[in-house]
């Protein structure tokens, strides 16, 4: 080969011994002529303005970059076969990523890696400040010789893996040492498919292993997805590059994974205060955590990966995981750790706003408070589910822990659970989104033999599947309202007894040789008919005097109206536990100590603000709101004849304890006030009040309104609100799920039989 001038930076090295020989020799220097006596005659070419640097002159050869061919991809020979990647070396950490795909049987037992990793930008941004870099397949590798596209993310951690692949290969801590660069440099030259190097850098990617524009082989892979991460030696977790909050999270995971989880239960630390107390740190002999330290931890559990549908499938069927971030590693027993005191003590909610504070300092930077539950939640389930036999999970409990997850394809919310069971489904990329939740909702019905899956349809104003029965759960809408669930305890999955049984002992046998279909026959028994409404409760703080009024008139409404066949259904009494429907800190509301006086002070301190909040404005419709509210309230307090709704006048007399902020009255009220409040905006927000004909007073979604039919389902443990579907006797449509006091416990059956009223078969549609 002839000696040639190149340009570096024009060009892109081939690899080849002679390159090694030529990074290996030292770098020749002119001879300074002019160099004064007693100085050295070598000196660098910048060293006199009147020599000009050399271009070095190499033994090997450059070939310019050209535009590669696009990669195509060939057929799969086989349903169990699979295509991995292998990279490879490269004489620094940025240079292009070379790799080589080879098609192996997944029954073989190949040795190999699989990536858990987010598609698209892994940090969280907020929705109005999204990275437009990481949605777009704008990233260039080179494939057996061809140009294959990818993601920023995925570019990412391809870099990164190959350079932590070769430094510990090479035995170095950093890829960029003169000596690795070598090593790998020699490696290169003996790289071939049974050297060690490529038997390590064997790993499954989706994007890149996957044909993803063939929907019939994107099909069957995903189908044996489960088995590709259960065969995987290991499973690398890629969180993405680091940012400002890292590595403080890092360090807030270290030190709660040294808290045994029994302190927990011994301190009782489930109250938010305890959370900045010095006591609590002493307790749990750790350094105390700053509410700054605390703030990035709840930013950074708010990355891209944890709220990926995908990672319960990924996460749950590995053997070990490897979780990077930028280039560090996180231990995944850490995390966990982390995860599950937050979610042991409730601090998430107040972690949730400390990281939405300290977000909001940035510049197009919003924060989701509730994404920090879900995603604590989600792999603190991914914890216990490792432990489980796949015989004890099933797909309704899938889909509930998936419900808040996150999905490019909205299919996927229901294939990224067929993994772990033993299902009825196969994915199928040909079928809609309609047809796959569809016949998602039907095999949870073949498989509970019960309604129980009502309680994640979404209210119809927020649904998004087009086509979609009304009686389906749209998995991709926004979760609106929350579910009402007979067993408080419970998380859904149907072990637990319910507590609520409008339907009494009936059982029901769900129909056979319909599964797909668009309409579901249920057997129902008609209880009343909806006829007003309240306003749809908001649940703010700005929305409190309009939520006040709004719930006032109504039951002030309802105490005036007939009274109906089940007394029990009147009165402040049902008024109190049907906005929290019934239930106080996640227990029966009976199970808490006089529970019946804390909508006493909730009236008290909310008419309070009510007129605090409107005292400062003299507009006429503040002036108009303060007199309405004082209106309903004391219209309502006469009306009632329980004795524990305070006058206007008592109510009032108690407002400057509560300006005052401190005293008796003013901890007694804010502190019944605040247990109350949390849980009836959990339960309320979404829905609204309602009275039916019969004098009963419930708690429907927002879209119920006059004419609605209420009833009681066979294999449902709460009331249905229905809508009868126009020229037809026997079709409905399903509205959602409905808390009435006075029937939650089969109270109205034994009447209704009375009267000859028997269940009948109605259809959904």
């Amino acid at each position: 080969m002839s000696n040639h001038t190149v340009n570096l930076q024009d060009k892109t090295p081939v690899e080849s011994p002679n390159q090694r020989r030529a990074l290996e020799a030292p770098l020749r220097v002119r001879r300074n002529p002019e160099a004064p006596p007693g100085t050295s005659k070598r000196t660098s070419p910048k060293a006199t303005n009147n020599v000009q640097p050399r271009v070095l002159r190499t033994h090997f050869s450059y070939k310019i970059k050209q535009k590669l061919d696009t990669y195509q991809y060939t057929a799969l020979p086989s349903p169990r076969s699979i295509r991995l990647l292998s990279f490879s070396p490269a004489e620094n950490s940025t240079a292009r990523i070379r790799c080589s795909i080879v098609t192996v049987n997944l029954d073989d037992r190949k040795s190999f890696n699989a990536l858990s990793y987010t598609w698209g930008d892994p940090l969280w941004r907020g929705p109005n400040a999204p990275a437009a870099e990481y949605e777009t397949c704008g990233h260039e590798i080179e494939c057996d010789g061809k140009s294959l596209k990818v993601h920023k993310n995925l570019h990412d951690v391809l870099l990164r893996l190959r350079e932590k692949l070769m430094t510990t290969l090479a035995g170095c801590t950093r890829h960029h040492d003169s000596v690795a660069k070598l090593l790998w440099l020699r490696k290169a030259a003996a790289s071939s498919r049974d050297s060690k190097y490529w038997e390590a850098s064997l790993i499954w990617i989706d994007a890149i292993c996957i044909n993803q524009e063939d929907l019939t082989e994107r099909s069957a892979q995903v189908a044996i997805m489960g088995d590709i991460y259960c065969a995987a030696s290991k499973v690398v977790v890629w969180l993405g590059p680091t940012d400002r909050d890292a590595d403080a999270a890092i360090k807030v995971c270290s030190l709660l994974s040294t808290v045994p989880l029994k302190q927990l239960w011994t301190h009782q630390l489930r109250a938010s205060q305890h959370m900045n107390s010095d006591e609590t740190y002493r307790k749990l002999n750790i350094p105390r955590i700053s509410p700054e330290q605390w703030a990035a931890f709840g930013s950074f559990m708010q990355r891209g990966w944890f709220s990926r549908a995908w990672i319960l499938q990924e996460a749950v069927l590995a053997r070990k995981v490897i979780v990077l971030y930028d280039r560090q590693e996180i231990s995944w027993r850490n995390l966990i750790a982390g995860v599950k005191f937050v979610r042991f003590t409730d601090w998430d909610v107040n972690i949730a706003y400390l990281a939405f504070e300290a977000a909001g300092l940035q510049e197009g930077y919003r924060y989701n408070p509730h994404a920090l539950t879900a995603n604590c939640t989600k792999i603190a389930c991914i914890s216990d589910l490792r432990k489980e036999k796949q015989t004890d999970r099933s797909l309704w409990k899938m889909l509930t822990i998936l419900r808040c997850c996150m999905a490019k394809d909205p299919r996927d919310l229901i294939y990224a659970a067929l993994g772990m069971i033993d299902a009825l489904l196969v994915p199928d990329y040909t079928k809609s989104t309609a047809q796959v939740y569809t016949e998602a909702a039907w095999a949870i019905v073949q498989e509970s033999k019960n309604l129980q899956f009502l309680y994640f349809t979404t209210d119809i104003s927020m649904r998004t599947t087009k086509d979609l029965p009304s009686w389906v759960p749209d998995w991709n809408a926004r979760l609106r309202p929350s579910p009402l669930r007979g067993d408080p305890h419970g998380d859904g999955d149907g072990d637990k007894e319910s507590r609520w049984y409008p339907a009494g002992d009936h059982r029901w046998n769900p129909p056979r040789g319909a599964f797909g279909s668009n309409k579901l026959t249920i057997s129902v028994l008609q209880i009343d008919t909806v006829e007003a409404t309240a306003v749809p409760y908001l649940g703010s703080s700005h929305s409190q005097p309009s939520d006040l009024c709004a719930i006032l008139e109504l039951a002030t409404d309802h105490l005036q109206s007939p009274l109906g066949r089940v007394p029990s259904s009147r009165g402040y009494d049902a008024l109190w536990r049907t906005l929290a429907a019934d239930t106080i800190a996640k227990k029966p509301a009976s199970e808490i100590f006089k529970s019946e006086w804390m909508f006493h002070y909730w009236l008290i301190h909310t008419l309070w603000q009510t007129c605090r909040l409107t005292a400062g404005s003299d507009t006429a419709e503040h002036t108009s709101l303060i007199k309405k509210a004082k209106f309903w309230f004391g219209k309502f307090a006469a009306l009632d004849a329980s004795g524990q709704v305070p006058s206007l006048e008592d109510a009032e007399r108690d407002f400057p304890h509560l300006e005052a902020g401190s005293g008796p009255v003013h901890r007694m009220t804010q502190y019944n006030s605040s247990w109350y409040s949390r849980n009836m905006i959990s339960i309320c927000i979404g829905r609204r009040l309602f009275r039916s004909k019969n004098g009963l007073i419930g708690l429907g979604s927002d879209s119920v309104c006059a004419g609605d039919v209420v009833v009681t389902a066979l294999g449902s443990d709460v009331p249905l609100i229905l809508r009868p579907v126009a020229d037809t006797s026997m079709t409905f449509q399903f509205l959602g799920q409905a808390y009435v006091h006075g029937i939650m416990h089969g109270e109205a059956l034994k009447l209704l039989f009375e009267d000859g009223a028997e269940f009948e078969d109605i259809v959904l549609a």
